[in-house]
């Protein structure tokens, strides 16, 4: 990409181009007579994006330059202290979104409540104990939002195929670890790290390729690996699989350093 990029296409199409009115899951824009925009004191809810946010925390991810944003959820912070990055879930699709967390951008806090109804979703169920709560599906926003992410899983589930440490177990020609199945072993997890790939520029098939091949520890496009997936279901599946994924409309992800 030449030049700097647009920040408002960087945030997505719905996000930024027209600001929310108050209540609505964003606080409106401080503006002069002219309509410009006023500096002003931040509010208390906003925040630079760094670790400290948390994992599982609902809020608009916004560039300081414009305030322009993208309403998202956290889902881990990685990387050397002062150059970590986050991976958060985009609210408006489900799509994975990488970004800084050096506090070069900011977190507009919301609750979870706010932040779902704004998109029509509704809140992650909790179960509640004395001194803390628990997520009951930690992948909710990609569930309910995720095209992408729900045929993943469908067709792991529907046709029993293993991913993860259940297809290295099957190249490596033994059992799986006590207690794990083909199945059971988390398709999610598998649908999740597909959606990593995509985010950082992969086609959508071509990361399932790439995970398939990494899964196994056996190089993408090898004898081998071709000879895995058809032992194990997955070459009669795929063919279907590229299918359903080249007819999803293309989402246009965040580069990290596009954010920056």
């Amino acid at each position: 990409m030449s030049g700097a990029p647009d920040q408002l296409d960087l945030f997505g199409p719905q996000l930024g181009a027209a600001e929310p009115t108050a209540g609505a899951g964003v606080a409106p824009g401080r503006r002069g007579r002219d309509g410009s925009r006023r500096r002003g004191r931040r509010r208390a809810g906003i925040v630079p994006l760094t670790p400290i946010v948390g994992v599982g925390k609902f809020g608009w991810l916004r560039s300081p330059a414009d305030g322009a944003g993208r309403l998202c959820e956290t889902r881990c912070f990685a990387g050397p202290v002062g150059a970590e990055e986050a991976t958060l879930i985009a609210l408006d699709d489900g799509s994975t979104v990488f970004a800084p967390a050096d506090g070069s951008l900011l977190w507009d806090r919301r609750d979870a409540a706010e932040a779902c109804a704004f998109v029509g979703m509704a809140e992650p169920a909790v179960e509640r104990f004395e001194s803390f709560e628990r997520r009951l599906d930690p992948h909710h926003v990609e569930r309910e939002r995720s095209r992408m992410w729900n045929v993943l899983v469908e067709t792991v589930r529907r046709w029993s195929l293993p991913s993860r440490y259940a297809l290295t177990a099957a190249a490596e020609d033994r059992d799986v670890v006590a207690g794990i199945g083909l199945v059971d072993e988390d398709p999610e997890i598998f649908a999740a790290a597909i959606a990593e790939r995509v985010a950082r520029g992969a086609q959508p098939f071509a990361a399932v390729l790439a995970e398939l091949a990494d899964d196994a520890g056996l190089g993408d496009g090898s004898l081998e690996l071709a000879g895995l997936l058809d032992r194990t279901g997955w070459s009669a599946v795929l063919p279907d699989l590229e299918r359903q994924l080249a007819e999803l409309a293309p989402t246009r992800t965040a580069d990290p350093g596009e954010l920056a």
